[in-house]
């Protein structure tokens, strides 16, 4: 492949949805023979479903870009609520608002 051809490609992958994303990623993986613990990288339904909602968000403009799911929640163990001080946050970003 000539590298023209090769940018013509990257350039291409920025207009895909996250769900092509995911599929070219899967299809990637499998040739390679990688995936998350050795296997291909399979969506759920209720992944699917959930990615088809967010795709209809980000259509809407209600968010501005789709990230994808956590696969591996180690780094998120550790974590701790942030302690505030007063109303509680809800009702100050309520009042904000109003």
């Amino acid at each position: 492949m000539s590298h023209n051809d090769f940018d013509l490609l990257l350039s291409s992958i920025a207009a895909l949805t996250a769900n092509q994303v995911h599929r070219l990623r899967s299809e990637l993986d499998r040739r390679i023979g990688k995936g998350p613990a050795g296997s291909v990288e399979t969506m759920t339904a209720a992944e699917q479903t959930d990615l088809e909602v967010q795709e209809r968000l980000l259509e809407a403009g209600l968010v501005s870009e789709i990230k994808p799911p956590i696969r591996n929640a180690e780094a998120y163990r550790g974590r701790r609520a942030v302690l505030i001080q007063g109303a509680p946050l809800s009702e100050t970003v309520i009042r904000d608002r109003g």
